[in-house]
This record gives C-alpha cells, structure tokens and sequence, in this order.
C-alpha cells in the first residue's frame, strides 16, 4: 500500500498520526530558506508571525536552537543590489540579507514587507 493509501486509511480509522511540536512549529512558517548573514555565514531563515529567526542550518532549526531573531514591527524592508534586502531596524541597526538569486531575494522582499507592515 502505497505511503499515501496508508495515512487515508489510518485517518478514517481514527489513527492519524499526531504531528510534534517541531513539526507543528515548521508548518506556521510563512517563509523559509538560506540566506546569507554578513559577508560569509549562511544560515537557515524562518518567517513566522511576524518574526524572523535564524539557525545554523534547516536540520538545527527547532525552536530550542535558535541562534537569533528579529521582530519585524517598523522594520523598513528594502531591495539592494542583484540579491540582497536591507531590513532597517528602529534604533539604527541594519541587517544586509544575500539570497541566492534575484528571484529569491524578490520573494524574501515581500514576504518580509508583507511582515514588517502586519506586525
């Protein structure tokens, strides 16, 4: 039986898998993806609730291994250069994000304004 087949199954049987707290976690994201931090550190973004956080990596990204986050009320969000967005902070501190392609920067640009004027 296919993988498919078997969770409908266990769903109309009432044996549903119940999904972790990590699981649950990632599934809220409204963004995710690698950017770079800086001149070299690649980490593994997420956009959720208003917040954007920060790991090491998409395998280190549960809540408890959090390197850093930044709530995005009155951030101003801005496009720079071919891949980078600049997310100015109120009190002066300006984050310059690399994605990895122009493509991805227009998409983290909007998600992270859609953000920054929700917050």
């Amino acid at each position: 039986m296919e993988e498919a087949q078997r969770r409908a199954a266990a769903d109309r049987a009432g044996d549903a898998p119940m999904l972790t707290e990590y699981q649950r976690h990632k599934a809220r994201a409204r963004k995710t993806g690698y950017l770079s931090k800086g001149r070299a550190h690649k980490r593994w973004f997420v956009l959720r609730d208003g917040l954007l956080s920060w790991y090491y990596s998409e395998e280190a990204s549960a809540p408890e291994q959090i390197v850093g986050n930044l709530d995005m009320a009155d951030c101003v969000v801005s496009r720079a250069g071919a891949k980078h967005v600049k997310i100015a902070v109120p009190g002066g501190r300006t984050y310059d994000l690399a994605a990895p392609s122009g493509a991805e920067r227009d998409e983290w640009a909007v998600a992270l304004e859609a953000a920054a004027s929700l917050a």
